[in-house]
């Protein structure tokens, strides 16, 4: 009974700590997300090479979404959902892709797995109810 107290006493301690040292990363991830809006503002102001640009706003983005999904993880009861990762996985990809251009077969692959991951992210919310 006294070892069921303990445990129960040791994880929510465990819990507590990890959500104050996820608030502290979606702090920095947040310090970041500013650093990017300013670096943004400026390639715009300097009239920068617009995949530049694109990259860096998709970089914006991707901070964003982990933020929500620190702040959704924590709401949720300590599960992240999926569809947050695969949200965070078509950006990835998404910034890859207009970052590295590459050849027409390859591209083509990439917008099929974009594909698969919309759908899965509509069957997720279809039969998720």
């Amino acid at each position: 009974m006294q070892n069921s107290k303990l445990t129960k006493k040791i994880v929510a301690t465990a819990t507590t700590i990890i959500d104050l040292l996820l608030i502290i990363l979606s702090l920095g991830l947040a310090a970041e997300m500013v650093l990017k809006l300013i670096s943004i503002a400026k390639l715009i102001a300097d009239n920068s090479e617009t995949l530049l640009v694109i990259d860096e706003v998709l970089l914006f983005f991707l901070l964003f979404e982990f933020i929500v999904m620190v702040f959704t993880y924590i709401q949720e009861s300590h599960h992240i959902p999926v569809n947050m990762l695969i949200y965070i996985t078509i950006t990835s990809i998404l910034r890859h892709t207009i970052g590295n251009p590459s050849s027409a077969l390859d591209t083509l692959l990439t917008a099929v797995a974009i594909l698969v991951l919309v759908g899965s992210i509509v069957l997720l919310k279809r039969f998720n109810k």
